[in-house]
This record gives structure tokens, sequence and C-alpha cells, in this order.
């Protein structure tokens, strides 16, 4: 008996909506037709924001579809499977979800997280080990973080 191939992609898909940033955003503006971009393989350069995944490089999502123009901006929709870990015990993490979580102290981009003891209800940077990954948060610096977990 041989092996079916599947017809596509199987099981959960976390897809998330961001921008290009600018090197992406040229190449998008150089297409004919902005469906040429679907399935391109993009890295998170910031929170929200996807940049071409560079040759040798982990890629963290592909673009499932564009929307606008050079003039107004783009919008993109993206099919994120893959994180890189603040933990260095884990490379790479594949997230289920995002959650929005209350924070305190200092927490950045691509911070790990972990409870709060004191607080009982947010999270800090967990510096070494911790869970998850930081994809944006509040102004000011205490409110609510983005995790993909």
């Amino acid at each position: 008996m041989s092996r079916v191939k599947q017809g596509g992609d199987i099981g959960h898909k976390l897809i998330v909506h961001g921008t290009p940033d600018s090197t992406l955003a040229t190449a998008l503006a150089a297409l004919s037709d902005l469906g040429d971009a679907k399935d391109r393989l993009v890295t998170i350069a910031d929170g929200y924001v996807f940049a071409t995944a560079a040759d040798g490089t982990v890629p963290n999502g592909r673009i499932l579809s564009v929307e606008g123009n050079s003039t107004s901006g783009y919008r993109l929709q993206v099919h994120l499977f893959c994180l890189p870990s603040q933990n260095g015990t884990v490379d790479y993490f594949t997230p289920v979800g995002i959650m929005n979580i209350a924070y305190t102290g200092t927490l950045a981009y691509g911070d790990t997280i972990k409870s709060n003891a004191a607080a009982g209800s947010s999270v800090d940077d967990a510096t070494t080990g911790g869970w998850g990954m930081v994809l944006d948060l509040d102004n000011p610096a205490s409110g609510y973080a983005d995790v993909a977990y």
C-alpha cells in the first residue's frame, strides 16, 4: 500500500495581520499583481512587521494575502508557523495562539514571560527560561502585551 499525499495544509493555522518592513514593501510595489506575493516566506522584523526571509534563515510564516498599495500602505495576512525562543533550551516553537495579557516592569519584543507573583495576574520578562514570545506591547511601559504561545 502506498502513502497518500495530503491535499494541502493540515492542522490549526495561526493567522495574523501585519505590515511589511521597507524592503518587503519595495518588493511588493515592484509586483504587477499582489497575488504573486502569496506563499512568500517571511520573518518577523518587529512585532507585527514582516520582512522577506533571507537565504539560510528560518522563516516565521508565509504570506496568505496582501491588500493596499505603495501609497496607502500594505496590509499582510500571514500564516505564522514558527517563532524564535528567548529561552536557551528551545531554539524555535510553533505558536498555537496569541494571548493579550497584563504585564508589569520592563518587557520587550521577543521576550519570554513568567508569572509576576506579587501582582498575581500579570507577567514579567523571564530573562532565561519562560514561555511564549512577546509580539507587541501597549504604551505606556506597563499595560498589556500580545504574547504568542
